[in-house]
């Protein structure tokens, strides 16, 4: 049986290949924040919003909230 924990871990960078913003929204505490290599602490609130405006940038495509 493969811990929650280790589940996790796994999880995260396929979620973050796919943008899959729900997927974060689940793994991620509310009080989670990303540090940037540039210093810049940004909230779990700003990041999915932010990964939704790349993908659509790069894209062309509009994904739903």
């Amino acid at each position: 049986m493969t811990a929650p924990l280790t589940v996790a871990h796994r999880a995260y960078p396929d979620a973050m290949d796919e943008a899959d913003t729900e997927a974060f929204d689940d793994l991620l505490d509310d009080g989670f924040a990303l540090t940037h290599m540039t210093g810049y602490v940004q909230p779990k609130a700003e990041w999915p919003a932010q990964m939704r405006r790349e993908v659509a940038a790069s894209t062309g495509y509009r994904l739903r909230p």
